[in-house]
């Protein structure tokens, strides 16, 4: 049960990805953003009931969740950009190296012990970020993003185990929603644009598949080991090829298909040799 609502869960948050892709070619940063995480706020409300309540936005850890929630904020404003300019399976490649960043940063911000196998998997997953990123061969500034919002999403990974134990993964969408929400509203009125009905039906969509994608990876990891379901968000990659074909025809080409898989087995490398050395 666990592993399938995880596949879902990835292939849902691609799909947002998609429609915020089709949306961001054509309007503002500011616009897309506050009207999908409105959306996504309504959403998370809707869907509070099925994960227990109101008390699920409890925080205890205000400094802990502020700071989660921030660095998920940046992200989610970070990563549209970059799917202006880089096909959306690129883009989500390069955004998948995040594990490499939490290996690096963990023993110089937690005092977590790695060992040498784990910094093998972080060589890895760097040769295949070069592979997807090519540099020297017409690269485009725009794939430092993703690698920027790898490296938030590794900080805000770090930040999450020094909560997990007394804070709820609702609460913290819910304050990066709000987060995302004021900060995008004094965005968008300096470059608002008119929109068909389809755009807002598109950025609505995005809005609940967003959320919903979060709940369903929260409920995921009620039903299996998180060992086992963090290797299946790579699934997220496959849904990004097809979704990337499927609407604009962008493939991968051969070097991107091996940078990803260099990147997928990194970071199942990486969760394996989770544990104390020694």
């Amino acid at each position: 049960m666990g592993t399938v609502l995880l596949v879902a869960g990835a292939g849902l948050l691609t799909a947002n990805d998609a429609l915020i892709k089709i949306a961001i070619n054509s309007h503002a940063l500011g616009q897309v953003m506050l009207i999908r995480s409105v959306f996504s706020m309504l959403t998370v409300l809707v869907c509070l009931p099925l994960l227990g309540g109101w008390q699920n936005l409890r925080i205890n850890n205000g400094r802990g969740v502020t700071l989660c929630a921030g660095l998920l904020v940046i992200s989610v404003m970070v990563f549209p950009v970059s799917m202006r300019y880089l096909p959306l399976a690129d883009a989500i490649i390069l955004a998948y190296t995040s594990p490499l960043w939490v290996i690096i940063l963990a023993p110089v911000l937690i005092r977590e012990r790695t060992w040498w196998p784990q910094w093998l998997a972080v060589a890895l997953g760097f040769f295949g970020a070069c592979l997807v990123v090519k540099p020297g061969f017409g690269m485009h500034w725009a794939v430092t993003l993703p690698l920027f919002v790898a490296l938030l999403v590794g900080l805000r990974d770090i930040v999450t185990r020094r909560i997990a134990t007394t804070e709820n993964a609702i609460a913290i969408l819910a304050l990066a929603n709000l987060m995302t929400m004021l900060i995008a509203a004094v965005l968008a009125p300096f470059n608002w644009q008119p929109m068909l009905p389809s755009m807002w039906g598109v950025l609505a969509g995005a809005g609940v598949l967003f959320a919903v994608s979060q709940v369903i990876i929260v409920m995921a990891f009620r039903y299996a080991e998180a060992a086992v379901l963090s290797t299946l968000k790579y699934s997220a990659i496959l849904f990004a090829v097809l979704y990337g074909y499927g609407l604009w025809g962008d493939l991968p080409d051969l070097l991107a298909l091996v940078g990803a898989v260099c990147i997928i087995l990194s970071g199942i490398a990486i969760i394996r040799f989770r544990r104390t050395p020694g």
